[in-house]
């Protein structure tokens, strides 16, 4: 064998090492992709529990989300809980539609999440009045959603 044919060996088993080393890190890549997806999954039902706890077992506070939902006139410290629990209940759901559009959450996640944004607005009256007044605090893609949202929910 010459030193020719040796060099064409090593040049076919250098380039199937590149091959076979691409082929890893594509899986890898994968695998670190649905990984992350899936702690974002578990993040984002994890932060809806902790807001679905807190109301079911803080009665007052259930209560106070019970009178604004329907309009109901609140005191002074209720209206500043309620506004409190409003931005931090539309944070989260901005943050969300960052997370599906950059791939972190499921297609059917994202829409359970529409419908439940959807119905939450139709049926309270203070988070509607609470998304008028502080729109321009949110970033303008979660604004074009919301306003969707609620023409859809006019029709």
């Amino acid at each position: 064998m010459n030193w020719e044919a040796i060099g064409a060996v090593g040049e076919v088993l250098g380039a199937i090492g590149v091959i076979l080393t691409l082929a890893y890190l594509a899986y890898q890549i994968r695998q670190n992709t649905v990984a992350t997806q899936l702690e974002t999954e578990s993040n984002f039902q994890n932060g809806f529990a902790a807001v679905e706890l807190m109301i079911a077992s803080n009665g007052e506070f259930a209560d106070v989300l019970a009178k604004g939902r329907t309009g109901e006139e609140l005191t002074p410290a209720e209206f500043v809980r309620l506004q409190a629990f409003y931005r931090t209940v539309l944070r989260v759901w901005q943050t969300n539609i960052s997370q599906y559009r950059s791939g972190g959450l499921s297609e059917e996640t994202w829409r359970g999440t529409q419908a439940l944004m959807s119905q939450t607005f139709k049926e309270d009256v203070s988070l509607l009045n609470h998304w008028r007044e502080y729109r321009d605090q949110f970033n303008s893609e979660f604004n074009e959603l919301v306003e969707d949202l609620l023409k859809q929910a006019e029709q």
